[in-house]
Formats: structure tokens, C-alpha cells, sequence
């Protein structure tokens, strides 16, 4: 079926066909017409990419955007979703900030010399520029506080403002205690509250604790060891081992389904491997398990003929 599929695309190659790619396959390439879906914040540019790499992050996905914009020869059409079902949820999305930097004036150039079709007027494309702070990258401090649009944004998603006030006071600290310079925190604390919400209004949510005696795994981390084959009788084999550890070392989680399924997996393993060996032991042919002289001088099988 695979070899069928790849030969009926390179059939038609030459056919009247959309090609779906990434912006980093499509270097190179040009076409007539391009599709650009995705240019929301935290999604283009990559929230990711900017929190791990920085400002260089943030012009690597805007050369990124530019090799998207320059892909076409006659068209090109820029999408935006103003709101996203991300993990069950909708939410409000921000237009990226790559379609505010278009400069009006190149744009009307580009028309002018017919390298793009325009089917209104420049007017009524409403572009503008950027924000003289948009590049001004500053540390957190206690008295930030997000901008109106950015709650408008959290009111918009019906997260309750008990909760997102309740949550500002840690995303300052955590952000003032890394230091970190950004021109993006609006956008940092949106994505921030959106994902604490989750946690917050989901069926698994709980705060840390220390495992105790009587702790007792879910009967989901059960079902999920039977898939990989280990029974519960098998896995309640190491439930012992595993609070004792845990009790000793002190350490508080909200993940010890997830903590003791590693450990079942690890110690099964390691107990099928030993079982693996301890078969070879008996089982591969050629072996010895004394050296020559020893097997030379060796009359024990003797003992075992009767005359």
C-alpha cells in the first residue's frame, strides 16, 4: 500500500495539485499561489522558540515569516483564527505580531509594481505599525501588571479574575527570580493563565503531597501497566519498595501514578533481563565453566560408571 501511495504522487507531480509543507521545506521553492494559515501569537512566532532562545529565537521564526510571504509569485494569503480548540478548550487567539510589522509602504510598493494583486485599496488593509515597545525588552518587576487587552483577552475565555489575580503574584515572581529580559509579557502571562486554567478545571488537578503507608495506586496506572503486559499482582509486587523509598526520601509530587508506573516498568525489565541470563546460563551450548586444566585433570565422571 505505501509503494502504491508513493507512486501514484510522483504520477502527478505535473497535476493541478495544493502542496502542504513547512516553512523551512518551501525555501527555495516558488508558487503561484500560497497559503499562510497559523499567524497567531504563541503559534507564529512559536511562544517555544522565543522563551528558549530569546531574541534570536524571535528573528529566526520572523525570517521564517519572510521566506513564507516571498514563496509566492502572484498571490499570497495570510490566515489568523480568532480562537483555537486547544486540548478540549477554546481559546482566544492574538494575531501575531509579524502582520503588524508589514510596512504599509512596501506593501503599496509591491502593488504598484504588480509583484502582488491587491483586490482593495492599501487603506483598507488595515496595517499599521508596530508598537514603539514591541522591541524594548524589559525585566519583570513587582508593580508590572498586564496590559487591558490582555484581560479583555482572559475575560474573554470566562476565566474568573479571582483566579488570574490570584496567579499574577506567582508569574511575577517566578520571572522576576530568572532575571530574563523579553518585550512580550502580555502575551507570556495570557499563554501562563490559559494553561493554569487548564490544570485548574481539570479532573486530575491537585496540589503536591508526601506519599504515606496507606497510598495506594489508581486504578488508570493499573490498566496502563496491562498494556504493556504487567499484570496487577505483578506490579503490586513492587508497591512496598516504592512507598518506602518515597517515605524516606520526603519528596512531595502530584504525579505518583505516573512516578510508580516508571518504576514497575523498570523493575519488570530488569527482572525479565535477569531471567534472560540466568536461561542462557543453562540453556547455550559450548560453554565451559571450568578452564581446560581443570576439565583435563577432572575424574568425577568416573565415579558415576558402575562395572
Amino acid at each position: 500500500e505505501h509503494i502504491q501511495l508513493v507512486m501514484d504522487g510522483s504520477n502527478n507531480q505535473n497535476a493541478e495539485t495544493a502542496k502542504i509543507m513547512t516553512l523551512h521545506a518551501a525555501k527555495g521553492l516558488e508558487f503561484p499561489l500560497v497559503f499562510l494559515p497559523g499567524w497567531e501569537e504563541g503559534l507564529f512566532p512559536n511562544q517555544r522558540s522565543i522563551d528558549e532562545s530569546g531574541e534570536s529565537g524571535l528573528e529566526e521564526e520572523r525570517r521564517l515569516a519572510y521566506v513564507g510571504i516571498t514563496r509566492a509569485k502572484k498571490d499570497v494569503w495570510i490566515f489568523n483564527a480568532n480562537s483555537r480548540l486547544t486540548h478540549g478548550q477554546w481559546i482566544d487567539c492574538i494575531p501575531s505580531r509579524f502582520l503588524d510589522e508589514l510596512p504599509e509602504k512596501n506593501i503599496n510598493k509591491l502593488i504598484k509594481y504588480k509583484f502582488i494583486n491587491a483586490s482593495k485599496k492599501i487603506d483598507n488593509f488595515n496595517i499599521q505599525s508596530a508598537p514603539a515597545n514591541n522591541f524594548q525588552k524589559i525585566k519583570m518587576t513587582s508593580s508590572w501588571n498586564p496590559s487591558k487587552e490582555a484581560i479583555e483577552i482572559l475575560q474573554m475565555s470566562q476565566i474568573k479574575e479571582e483566579f488570574y489575580l490570584r496567579k499574577l503574584q506567582e508569574f511575577k515572581l517566578y520571572w522576576i527570580e530568572r532575571g530574563q529580559d523579553r518585550n512580550n509579557w502580555n502575551t507570556s502571562f495570557i499563554e501562563y493563565i490559559r494553561r493554569e486554567w487548564a490544570k485548574e478545571k481539570s479532573s486530575n488537578k491537585g496540589l503536591p503531597f508526601i506519599l504515606d503507608t496507606n497510598w495506594m495506586p489508581s486504578e488508570d496506572a493499573f490498566d496502563i501497566l496491562e498494556l504493556s503486559e504487567i499484570s496487577k499482582e505483578s506490579a503490586s509486587k513492587y508497591l512496598r519498595e516504592f512507598i518506602l523509598y518515597w517515605k524516606e526520601n520526603g519528596s512531595a509530587f502530584s504525579t505518583w501514578n505516573s512516578k510508580f508506573i516508571d518504576h514497575v516498568k523498570r523493575r519488570h525489565l530488569g527482572n525479565q533481563n535477569q531471567n534472560n541470563e540466568e536461561s542462557k546460563k543453562h540453556s547455550e551450548p559450548g560453554k565451559y565453566s571450568k578452564d581446560f586444566s581443570s576439565r583435563k585433570g577432572d575424574s568425577s565422571w568416573a565415579s558415576e560408571i558402575e562395572l
